[in-house]
């Protein structure tokens, strides 16, 4: 009974998961639905299989900008021989599942009660727009799951003033900018945080330091992600890239 109650909550967070897997599998079976940006994706990625990335996206106006990192998912399923549909809308279910983990940990920041924390990964796991576009092939389940993660990790950091805390944030952040680019508004909150904290914040001069550091790890982390796969676009073809036009397009489109 004590090992029970030791695990109660890895047990809770797990049935939480299973759940958010039942019930968009239960959806996936009875309203079975490829939008038409899924189409246009296992298209573009089927194309490129066979052509340069600038060639393959051309018929695709869309896509010209679009970051890469759904392509590249559909491209190395494709590599290896899978059916991109399926393993998508699977990838997308197992990653969007973790979720109800993160909300929990992120409630666990706000409340010092354990059963908000276990409520708010309980809403998350029945959420009906991501169980809705977690059976599609789409990129929203993937932007939510890195995006809500390096909220987290923000969160934690802010809290524990770690510098590994705020790198893990910069990497989720990475990973939600190469699937959306609303991921910078990531970014953009974690270094504003981080000089409003420095500035409103005591002993303003002797937190100088701490709060110089977070920010050069965590634009240090972003550019390891970001730059080479910048690079690496733009030589195949792709009209995406992250700095400096991508932001700028990003931040000139309210």
């Amino acid at each position: 009974m004590k090992a029970l109650q030791k695990y109660r909550i890895p047990l809770f967070l797990c049935a939480c998961s299973i759940l958010f897997v039942v019930l968009t599998l239960i959806r996936a079976w009875e309203a079975p639905f490829l939008a038409r940006d899924g189409y246009t994706y296992i298209e573009a990625g089927t194309r490129w299989m066979s052509m340069r990335l600038g060639d393959a996206i051309a018929p695709f106006p869309a896509l010209q900008t679009l970051p890469p990192g759904f392509l590249f998912i559909i491209r190395g399923i494709l590599w290896c021989g899978g059916e991109p549909a399926a393993w998508v809308i699977a990838l997308n279910i197992c990653i969007a599942a973790t979720i109800p983990w993160a909300l929990f940990l992120m409630a666990g920041e706000i409340f010092d009660d354990r059963r908000c924390a276990c409520l708010a990964a309980f809403c998350g796991c029945i959420y009906p727009p991501l169980i809705r576009l977690s059976c599609m092939v789409l990129r929203e389940p993937l932007y939510w799951s890195f995006a809500i993660w390096a909220i987290w990790a923000g969160m934690r950091a802010a809290q524990s003033r770690r510098i590994r805390d705020w790198m893990f944030s910069a990497l989720f952040a990475a990973m939600a900018i190469l699937i959306r680019r609303e991921g910078f508004e990531l970014v953009i909150v974690a270094l504003a945080y981080l000089g409003v904290a420095w500035w409103f914040g005591p002993k303003r001069f002797v937190a100088l330091r701490h709060h110089c550091y977070a920010a050069a790890a965590y634009t240090v982390v972003l550019l390891l992600v970001l730059w080479p796969i910048s690079h690496m676009m733009a030589a195949a073809g792709s009209g995406w890239t992250v700095f400096p036009r991508t932001a700028i397009r990003f931040l000139t489109t309210f």
